[in-house]
């Protein structure tokens, strides 16, 4: 678990010193307030719809591609779910909605996930000399496998 996170049996999971001073303060991100959200939200359906007419068996998109903007639409909405996190030092407490953690199309967990793994990188692959930039490719046909077929992707 996080440094600084713990989880007691039937309390909330514990935050300590969240907040350090009075001018840093958590703003909770409001993506149905987005763009990007209002776009999905408003023509999921009709995208979804068209693609099932256009195609001559009447499949429409991967499963794996609607899922990932129906998963959007739910991440980070508080009436989809949320924890709540207080501070053992100063007593406040804060709701953390739940988040997709998918990559398509959802910029928050796409962000994360990108930092997340560079930090891996950083840390744990690439020996203490300086390194400029770095690519990871697989093959075409590896890459139709791991965009189809979740099993074969690596395990964490």
């Amino acid at each position: 678990m996080a440094k600084g996170l713990e989880r007691e049996s039937r309390r909330p999971l514990v935050l300590r010193h969240a907040y350090q001073s009075e001018t840093r303060r958590y703003t909770p991100r409001r993506p149905e307030r987005t763009l990007l959200y209002r776009v999905v939200s408003e023509n999921l359906e009709p995208l979804l719809r068209t693609a099932r007419e256009q195609n001559e068996a009447g499949i429409g998109l991967p499963k794996y591609v609607e899922q990932e903007f129906r998963d959007y639409l739910r991440c980070g909405i508080p009436c989809n779910g949320f924890t709540r996190l207080a501070c053992q030092a100063c007593g406040r407490a804060l709701f953390l909605s739940f988040s997709c953690k998918r990559r398509g199309c959802c910029s928050s967990c796409a962000a994360r996930r990108m930092c997340n793994t560079a930090a891996v990188v950083v840390d744990r692959v690439f020996p203490d000399i300086p390194v400029r930039q770095w690519v990871l490719s697989t093959p075409f046909e590896m890459r139709l496998l791991l965009a189809r077929d979740w099993r074969h992707r690596p395990r964490r």
